[in-house]
């Protein structure tokens, strides 16, 4: 007796389901780094809001250091 085998959705399309996985983290890893680097105090994403206190951009106690190469 032989049975036939049919493959699931995810076993034929593996290869489309990886792709559509990595796109969307791709969008949304951009849209991350979108808000860590805005200098927006509120941020309306895609119905996602976000309000956030913004970090001083002014240089306070650096000190430069010059590198000397051997």
């Amino acid at each position: 007796m032989m049975s036939s085998y049919e493959p699931d959705f995810i076993e034929r399309n593996g290869a489309w389901v990886l792709s559509m996985v990595g796109v969307v983290g791709a969008c949304c890893s951009g849209l991350l780094v979108y808000m860590i680097k805005s200098r927006c105090t509120r941020i309306k994403v895609c119905g996602l809001e976000c309000e956030r206190s913004v970090l001083d951009m002014t240089v306070h106690d650096v000190e430069a250091q010059a590198v000397r190469r051997p």
